[in-house]
């Protein structure tokens, strides 16, 4: 009886690895995403004066650009839409990719097309609000990765598409 119970408990196994292994590649096909794709992702949303538009975590008590995790093979524009929609309660729309982060984190500039007065955030239990900051002025202990942001504000890049977006 233990035999066959160690044989069955083996064969479920293998049946719940095949079935994983499949339902990824099937993934895979159906969202057409190649596993270097797949990867998390956050918007920069700038005003006209040059604030990012970030969200403020709850437990961290830190400003980041809204941003997180994909789900399932979603891809990065997708994960980066959704997520600044659950962190700012508006969906944005991606303008281009500003970078690609060692650890696949996917920067997206992205645009909004209403203006941001104080929506209500969606997960209160992750984000305590949402501000425009000024993030070359403001007190780097504030700032989830200020070295980051900092870089961010200063590049040609950021200021050309403040400029292409007022």
């Amino acid at each position: 009886m233990k035999k066959i119970f160690l044989l069955l408990a083996f064969l479920l196994i293998i049946c719940a690895y095949f079935i994983f292994t499949i339902r990824i590649e099937i993934g895979k096909k159906i969202h057409n995403i190649e596993p270097e794709k797949h990867g998390n992702a956050g918007c920069i949303i700038a005003n006209k004066d040059g604030y990012i538009l970030m969200s403020k975590g709850v437990k961290t008590k830190k400003y980041h650009i809204p941003g997180g995790t994909a789900m399932g093979y979603e891809s990065p524009e997708d994960t980066a839409m959704r997520e600044t929609f659950e962190e700012i309660g508006i969906k944005p729309t991606i303008v281009k990719l500003f970078a690609l982060k060692e650890n696949n984190f996917y920067i997206f500039f992205c645009k909004i097309n209403e203006e941001y007065l104080d929506h209500e955030h969606v997960f209160e239990d992750e984000i305590s609000g949402n501000e425009w900051v000024d993030v070359k002025n403001i007190d780097s202990k504030l700032l989830r990765y200020p070295s980051e942001y900092k870089s961010i504000v200063e590049s040609e890049e950021f200021k050309s598409f403040v400029l292409e977006n007022d």
